[in-house]
């Protein structure tokens, strides 16, 4: 009888997947903390320099002078006490002068060794008044005098009637007040040892101001 060999079917080749095996995702750091700097700044911004030192005071309290000395044929008096006009504290200088007295002052010496004024660009003189017994026509000065030389005005505070813008018109205040006086910039030249600043009346009889709080700065 014929041999019969086991019947095979047809053989089936593997198919290719068509789906790739997922790639894991790489693992993300945790989050940290953001760096805080271990030392602050140790610089701070720059600041701009002053525009003005004071140099010499006078509020002329418990009647002491200060830096400031009395001048002139009849001379300023302190003055403290009731009544007497002030701009602050208790006491002032009066400059008073009669027909046959020679103008009184009030001044003040400063000098480049003691001061060192070749820094500063110039000197500024601020004071403050009360014209007690003033006339048209008179009132009270500010002069300087450098190296020993001549007296020079640097302004006048005038009592006029009319306007004059050389004069400063106080006399129609009422009440009666102390009133500020400003000498603008006074310039230092290189040569300058001594510089000397007077307050002196400007006037014939009768005449009567009270000062105050006399300020001289340098400035820069």
């Amino acid at each position: 009888t014929p041999s019969t060999s086991p019947s095979t079917g047809p053989t089936q080749e593997p198919s290719a997947s068509t789906t790739l095996p997922a790639t894991p995702a790489p693992s993300m750091p945790l989050p940290t903390s953001v760096p805080v700097p271990t030392h602050a700044p140790t610089s701070v911004p720059s600041q701009d320099p002053p525009d003005a030192q004071l140099l010499i005071m006078g509020h002329f309290e418990n009647k002491d002078w200060g830096e400031f000395r009395p001048g002139g044929g009849k001379v300023a008096s302190l003055r403290e006490g009731g009544g007497i006009p002030v701009a602050n504290g208790n006491g002032s200088v009066e400059l008073k002068i009669k027909r046959w007295w020679n103008p009184p002052f009030v001044f003040a010496e400063l000098s480049d060794l003691e001061y060192d004024l070749q820094r500063f660009r110039g000197l500024e003189v601020t004071f403050q008044f009360y014209p007690e017994s003033v006339r048209d026509g008179e009132g009270i000065k500010l002069e300087f005098m450098t190296n020993g030389g001549d007296w020079t005005t640097v302004r006048k505070w005038i009592h006029i009637s009319a306007v004059d813008t050389d004069s400063v018109r106080y006399f129609s205040s009422t009440p009666k007040l102390f009133l500020e006086a400003n000498s603008g910039m006074i310039p230092v030249d290189f040569s300058t040892t001594t510089v000397s600043f007077r307050l002196i009346l400007e006037g014939d009889s009768n005449l009567n101001i009270f000062v105050d709080d006399v300020f001289i700065s340098g400035l820069f």
